[in-house]
């Protein structure tokens, strides 16, 4: 009697055996585990999103204020790129710049009506009658090239510039006549030979005076 016992419990614990071990092969083999929903909730994360302009062109970023690529002169504080010296700052930098349109121009004159001119006036230091002086126009320099002596100069009481003035022609001191006048506002520049561009008068009116810093 208590063998058939024995022998029905081992029956019973067979049967639970296998129920059990079905059940987990069943778990096992079945799509969509656990595993899989594991390995979605620890993927990395997206990377950043690069915006590409409409035209399919990738832009860096652009930092404000940077100067650009081959740029070759920094932004001035207004924004525009510093200009470049001239001719006549370059032969006599600093001092009053005198810019002005011809307004006559007579004989063999290196530049013709319309044209533009500068001079450039540096006073003397602690004088206030005698100037170096450099007149340009449209690329030709018809004053202070290569000679800079001084000039006869005044200034006003206040230090304003009022006039220069040079007489003589080449012939007489290697340079041409100059007669400036801001009363007038015009600039007069003549000579003969054997300056360099032999005998001619040109005048051009005073647009515009800037003091170089």
């Amino acid at each position: 009697m208590a063998s058939s016992g024995a022998s029905s419990s081992r029956r019973w614990l067979a049967v639970v055996a296998l129920g059990v071990g079905g059940g987990l092969f069943a778990w096992w083999w079945s799509p969509g585990a656990p595993a899989s929903e594991s390995s979605t909730s620890a993927s990395p994360p997206e990377a950043p999103t690069r915006v590409v302009p409409s035209d399919g062109t990738a832009r860096s970023p652009v930092v404000q204020g940077a100067p650009t690529a081959g740029s070759s002169a920094a932004p001035s504080a207004t924004g525009s790129p510093a200009r470049e010296p001239t001719v006549a700052q370059r032969l006599l930098p600093g001092g009053v710049r005198v810019f002005g349109t011809i307004v006559n121009a007579r004989g063999d004159a290196p530049a013709r009506e319309g044209g533009h001119c500068e001079a450039g006036i540096v006073p003397f230091v602690g004088r206030s009658d005698e100037c170096r002086v450099v007149i340009e126009c449209e690329g030709n320099v018809l004053y202070g090239a290569p000679l800079r002596h001084p000039v006869t100069c005044h200034l006003s009481a206040d230090g304003a510039l009022t006039s220069v003035t040079d007489p003589l022609a080449s012939a007489r001191d290697g340079d041409a006549q100059l007669e400036l006048s801001m009363s007038d506002s015009t600039v007069k520049v003549s000579d003969e030979r054997p300056g360099e561009f032999g005998r001619y008068a040109l005048e051009f009116h005073v647009d515009s005076i800037e003091l170089a810093p």
